[in-house]
């Protein structure tokens, strides 16, 4: 059979999609489902289609609980270069194939390689790898990937807001910082630079976490400049990155919905609007 005809078989016919698994489990990892065993809808095609729209920012809007999360963690897993550790943390070793290993032991490996087999694992005779194998081959964790999580930024007041706005990205900016010093790269005088002003905001970040929510209303331009400084940093280092964004909706509505003053939300919109617009520029 061919590859398409293959995958056909396990599919509704034409659809992108594959079910398979018994068990039922409430979860959003991509990793923590596919690694357990539990009924699942294959939706790895949506590497393709998403590589397909390369050079574009699309958005996702569907209710909650209809697999935003779940492509978003797929997406990452599938072409990131990092070993992303903490998405595959409640995967247990026994999912690497002997045939994986050769003559290792999986308990020899380091941490990193152990990533990337389950990462393997993980994709394994799903309908991207078995229907576009070429694309599996040349893009699968080949570049740096952002990925930040806005589902914490809410707040009571603006300035708890803008705390937590700037939580978010100091979190993913201590993650990538954590990759580049543990890799002991060559760097150059420029990266240093980079990497050095990036660590600046994340130990200024640290005094502001500790700041009165009325004192966060002053840093409505740090997580602009942090964000930048990031950017700035991944695509020197690393390359052209791609950025993931998961809960972009959370801060909308926490200040579409909240109890602050007409001036405070005109302002939290202004600072998301400029956010937005560097993140996605």
């Amino acid at each position: 059979r061919t590859p398409e005809k293959l995958a056909d078989s396990y599919r509704p016919s034409g659809s992108p999609t594959r079910v398979s698994g018994t068990k039922v489990v409430a979860d959003i990892n991509f990793a923590n489902i596919d690694g357990s065993g539990v009924c699942k809808v294959d939706k790895s095609l949506v590497c393709k289609g998403f590589w397909d729209a390369v050079n574009k920012a699309g958005r996702i809007c569907l209710p909650r609980r209809s697999g935003k999360t779940y492509n978003l963690t797929q997406l990452l897993l599938f072409f990131s270069q990092s070993p992303e550790y903490s998405k595959l943390k409640e995967i247990p070793d026994s999912i690497i194939d002997r045939d994986q290993l050769g003559s290792s032991d999986v308990a020899q490996l380091d941490m990193a390689t152990k990533c990337r087999l389950k990462r393997e694992c993980l994709f394994e005779g799903s309908l991207l790898q078995t229907m576009h194998p070429e694309f599996f081959k040349e893009h699968f964790m080949r570049y740096p990937v952002l990925h930040i999580s806005l589902s914490e930024c809410k707040g009571e007041s603006l300035g708890n807001f803008i705390i937590n706005l700037c939580g978010a990205v100091a979190s993913l900016s201590e993650q990538w910082l954590k990759t580049y010093y543990s890799n002991n790269c060559q760097s150059t005088n420029v990266d240093i630079n980079y990497a050095d002003r990036l660590k600046r905001f994340c130990d200024k970040y640290e005094s502001i976490s500790y700041e009165s929510a009325n004192d966060g209303v002053k840093y409505s331009n740090f997580v602009l400049r942090m964000f930048k400084t990031l950017s700035d940093f991944v695509s020197d280092v690393y390359g052209r990155y791609i950025l993931l964004i998961d809960e972009y909706d959370i801060p909308f509505i926490t200040v579409q919905l909240a109890n602050w003053s007409p001036e405070d939300k005109q302002a939290a919109q202004g600072i998301l609007k400029l956010l937005f617009q560097t993140m996605l520029k």
